[in-house]
Order: structure tokens, then C-alpha cells, then sequence
């Protein structure tokens, strides 16, 4: 079945997501060549989904906001969480 653009470029966000890691909505469209509010329409759609959170994951606060799969996130956090613990951190 056919789908709209914006489905289309929903799918095409998730695919870029669920390897990229986080970042910001400019530099999804600059490297998808899509518009960035095609790109800001989509993000806000899987968020609504579930699939992606947006926040402040590497970027120092006041920065633009970032978005991530969220599996993807989990998988940072625990690794980030694994490594601090086998450091002797808290």
C-alpha cells in the first residue's frame, strides 16, 4: 500500500535512529538531506510512538535538542553504567 511523505520520511528518520545515536534534528536532515522541519514533523511522530526521546544527551545544556531510538539509549546507558561500575565508580 502506498504510503504519504510523511510516512515516508518517518521510516526513513527511524532507520537513521535506531544506529545514530544521539542527535539533533539540522544534522539528521543535513545527512538525510531532508528538511529539517520535514525532519522535525517526523521526530515529533515517533516520539508520540514511543521509538525515539529527545533530550540533552552529549551536549551541554542550551544546546539544540537531541533525539535518540530509545533501545538504543538503554544500550548507551547500561554500557555507560557497566563501565563506571568496573572503574569503581558509584
Amino acid at each position: 500500500a502506498p504510503c504519504d511523505r510523511e510516512e515516508a520520511v518517518a521510516e526513513v528518520v527511524r532507520g537513521r535512529l535506531r544506529l545514530a545515536g544521539p542527535t539533533t534534528a539540522t544534522a539528521l536532515g543535513r545527512s538525510l538531506m531532508i528538511d529539517r522541519d520535514d525532519v522535525w514533523i517526523a521526530l515529533h511522530r515517533l516520539e508520540g510512538e514511543g521509538t525515539v526521546l529527545r533530550g540533552q544527551f552529549t551536549q551541554p545544556s542550551g544546546g539544540e535538542v537531541e533525539w535518540c531510538d530509545r533501545l538504543l539509549l538503554a544500550r548507551i546507558h547500561r554500557r555507560t553504567v557497566d563501565g563506571l561500575r568496573k572503574a569503581g565508580l558509584p
